[in-house]
């Protein structure tokens, strides 16, 4: 889907898109943004510094609290307008490549190393005991046990698990593209 916009910014906005799940298997929720870590990564190397196309291109998961059974993994990159349609090529080509392919021991290292230093610090906030573990626990108790397990359940998480996650996730057969460019907003019911 192509969207215009009246704006004076030159740059456009790619949003590839994959059906994922709801937040409340914590399990799956946790892999799911170790895939989307791995998946920026693999952004930045080509998007940015293969083809020059974009400084900041981020991929990842966002599970619904609220709606069972849904979710969406995104990757987003802001580019030139020219750009876009190379852009959308590449990000389904490394979709295609992680659901093939997998990921190595050394990809999956890179990206839970930082996550799990993260965590460290986190927890040692009162914002992150106040807002992601008291915050809704009243009606949501399992909350309090992620708390619990969540250094654990990184540190075992496995390439062929997250191998696995981008077999399922990420087809392109799936795939939104939403596109949004700059340009002159046209009248509604004219084409």
């Amino acid at each position: 889907m192509d969207i215009r916009v009246p704006t004076r910014i030159p740059k456009a906005l790619v949003t590839v898109a994959y059906p994922t799940e709801d937040y409340w298997d914590i399990h799956r929720t946790r892999r799911l943004m170790v895939l989307g870590r791995i998946f920026s990564e693999k952004l930045r190397k080509t998007i940015r510094e293969k083809m020059g196309a974009a400084y900041s291109p981020y991929a990842y998961n966002l599970s619904s609290r609220v709606y069972p059974g849904y979710g969406t993994f995104q990757a987003v990159v802001k580019t030139d307008p020219e750009d876009t349609q190379r852009v959308v090529r590449q990000v389904k080509k490394i979709a295609d490549d992680l659901s093939k392919n997998g990921i190595t021991e050394e990809e999956l290292r890179l990206a839970v190393g930082p996550v799990l230093t993260g965590i460290k610090d986190f927890r040692k906030t009162n914002e992150y005991w106040m807002n992601h573990v008291l915050k809704g626990s009243k009606r949501h108790p399992v909350q309090l046990d992620w708390s619990r397990t969540m250094m654990e359940d990184y540190t075992l998480i496995k390439a062929d698990e997250i191998s696995e996650f981008a077999k399922k996730y990420l087809d392109n057969a799936k795939a939104a593209v939403i596109i949004v460019k700059p340009g002159e907003k046209k009248a509604v019911g004219s084409e």
